[in-house]
């Protein structure tokens, strides 16, 4: 069995709650909490399997979340964001371990080091391990959408 809590912005979730309903069924009750004045609601899933539909419909509706899942043996994080371009930007790394796994290029590594710079290499790969703040978040949607998610 795999636990799964996903965190979404509220306003996401009142757009669309079938889609947080129609194919897993949540183990426990939602729980709404605010982080930086941004409205914010966390679910619980149990599933059976790797194949988690939630996450794919989240996907397809280009909506950002977290998701934390622990299988028993391992714990792991997942971050979903959007940039200003309307790329996608996901960040996954284990969380029961005292570090996270960052892999830099080798190439990289030569060309900081060559440079001196090993430093600084290290320091951005570590920023990108942090997700998109939830408020920077909001902000990127609305310049988007045109619309105002963190009041909703």
């Amino acid at each position: 069995m795999i636990n799964i809590r996903i965190t979404v912005l509220l306003a996401d979730y009142l757009d669309s709650q079938m889609t947080f309903t129609e194919h897993e069924k949540m183990i426990a009750e939602p729980v709404y909490f605010d982080e930086e004045e941004v409205k914010l609601i966390r679910l619980e899933y149990c599933c059976t399997t790797f194949d988690f539909k939630t996450e794919q419909v989240l996907r397809h509706q280009r909506i950002p979340y977290d998701k934390h899942c622990d299988n028993g043996d391992h714990n792991w994080a997942e971050h979903t964001r959007y940039l200003e371009d309307g790329e996608i930007l996901e960040l996954g790394y284990a969380t029961d371990t005292d570090h996270a796994d960052i892999d830099i290029p080798l190439s990289h590594v030569m060309i900081a080091h060559r440079n001196n710079q090993v430093e600084e290499l290290i320091a951005e790969w570590n920023s990108k391990m942090e997700p998109i703040p939830w408020k920077k978040q909001v902000g990127i949607i609305n310049a988007i959408h045109g619309h105002n998610l963190a009041t909703a």
